[in-house]
């Protein structure tokens, strides 16, 4: 029962951030785009549109997670957890900001690719 209702909490911001994703207007692909330009243009959408924000949804819980195992750990009075937990803090911080950063170099190569 737990784990379904767990489920259900964290399905919900995915879903928001891949319909927020998909409701955005994209070039479709055609024989008149079909150059270089226009298959780099879709790759570059599909990554920014869709990808990186679930990316970044799922990464921001998987940092709550760690907070939360972090306080579990405080509580107990176990330093092993507690230690495992940091790190695991540390490792999320430094996903997010290199995914963050992946985020803004697509759209970087978007504007320079599409004008």
């Amino acid at each position: 029962m737990k784990k379904s209702v767990y489920t259900k909490i964290l399905a919900i911001p995915l879903i928001c951030s891949m319909a927020a994703g998909a409701s955005k207007a994209y070039a479709q692909p055609t024989w008149e785009n079909l150059s270089l330009k226009g298959i780099v243009d879709l790759a570059i959408q599909a990554l920014g549109g869709v990808l990186i924000p679930l990316a970044v949804t799922i990464l921001f819980f998987v940092f709550i997670y760690g907070i939360v195992l972090y306080m579990r750990a405080v509580s107990k009075g176990d330093s092993n957890m507690a230690d495992l937990a940091k790190k695991r803090l540390l490792y999320g911080i430094i996903v997010l900001f290199a995914v963050s950063s992946l985020w803004g170099f697509v759209y970087l190569l978007r504007n320079l690719f599409t004008g």
